[in-house]
């Protein structure tokens, strides 16, 4: 079975290329994109990508307005926030936050690694049995 494919997105290379590097470190293929229209255009060409890690302010299209723009297209990937800024600053700079998991920065390796994990575990999850309960 192939790895889980991570799409990473940031404006700031060196902080891309960290991210990668984690995450391929636990085995994870991971991808790259500059910027928002950049990572748009990568998963409209990969389809198989599971989980996007993305800044949220960034030139052009920020990760908020990705994260919207996959959300109304389906449930996967799943996207995870990346952001300095808490979201009632945010919201102050009149940026909206999706209902999407924020990761505050700084972060060390093993919290990008776990949250991650937490939803790469929530796709993997059986489905919920919907069957007649016992009495």
């Amino acid at each position: 079975m192939e790895s889980p494919r991570v799409l990473v997105v940031d404006d700031e290379q060196f902080l891309r290329k960290l991210y990668r590097r984690t995450l391929e470190a636990e085995g994870w293929l991971t991808l790259e994109a500059p910027d928002g229209e950049t990572a748009w255009a990568t998963l409209q060409s990969r389809p198989n990508v599971v989980v996007v890690v993305t800044d949220i302010l960034m030139p052009g299209l920020t990760g908020a307005q990705l994260a919207e723009r996959i959300h109304a297209r389906g449930p996967m990937p799943l996207v995870l926030l990346v952001s300095a800024y808490t979201p009632d600053e945010l919201a102050r700079q009149g940026i909206r936050v999706p209902a999407t998991p924020l990761l505050l920065k700084p972060f060390n390796p093993g919290q990008l690694v776990h949250a991650v994990r937490a939803l790469l575990e929530r796709v993997n999850a059986p489905p919920h049995e919907t069957g007649p309960s016992e009495p």
